[in-house]
Parts: structure tokens; sequence; C-alpha cells
């Protein structure tokens, strides 16, 4: 009886050896693996590194450059971004504009920012084409 006990204690101690090495020929193949996808990603990287400090490298990656510039300026983002800009600046001259204007006495002091297109009698309100020959 204590023969039989002792061989179910080994078989049992045997199979839990077996699912633990078992286990551990995976965790070694899955660091081999993770070894050999670093070892690639490391020679990409210094491959990389050398193309792009290359004559062609740099003319690939200037080209680059320049395809997401004329991307980027046919966008209606850079669109949005120029009109934008020229709004703030054109905004600022009308505003000096009118300033001087009103310091001149040329236009009324009442003459305000939609009155232009009312025709209310302000200056450059005859424009070049409404002008008789």
């Amino acid at each position: 009886m204590h023969l039989i006990r002792r061989v179910g204690e080994y078989r049992e101690f045997h199979n839990k050896n077996l699912e633990e090495i078992s286990k551990l020929r995976e965790e070694v193949s899955q660091l081999r693996k993770e070894r050999d996808q670093f070892r690639e990603y490391t020679q990409e990287v210094n491959f990389g590194k050398k193309f792009l400090k290359s004559a062609a490298g740099k003319a690939a990656l200037e080209a680059a450059r320049e395809e997401g510039a004329k991307e980027f300026q046919e966008s209606d983002m850079f669109d949005s971004a120029v009109m934008n800009q020229a709004s703030k600046i054109y905004e600022e001259t009308v505003q000096d504009c009118r300033r001087i204007l009103r310091e001149t006495g040329l236009i009324p002091m009442s003459f305000g920012v939609g009155d232009a297109s009312k025709g209310n009698g302000g200056a450059g309100d005859e424009r070049e084409e409404d002008v008789p020959p």
C-alpha cells in the first residue's frame, strides 16, 4: 500500500513537472520570437537611419514633405486658415480706414459696418463702373 501511494505521488509530481516544463517551453519560444522581432526592428531602425542620412533618403524625405505641404494647401483646412488670417488682417485694415476717414470728416460718425452695401452716401459709395463716362 505504501508503494502504491508513493507511485501515485511520483506520477502526480511527474505530471506537474511536465506541465511546468511545457509552460516554460512556451515562454522560451515566446521570448525567442520577441528577441527575433527586436533584432529585426533594430536592423530596420539602423537601416532607416542610414537611409535617411543618404542622398536618396534626404530626397525621399523632401519629396514627402512637399507632398504633405501640397495636400495641406489643397485642403479645406488650409483654405479656412488662410481666410481666418485674411479676415483678421482685412478687419484691422477696414477699422484703420474708417478711423482715418472719420478723423478727416469724409464719412459720418454714424457710418457702420453694413452701411457701405446699403449705399448710405459714405466715401467710396460710387464704384468705378457706376461713374458715367
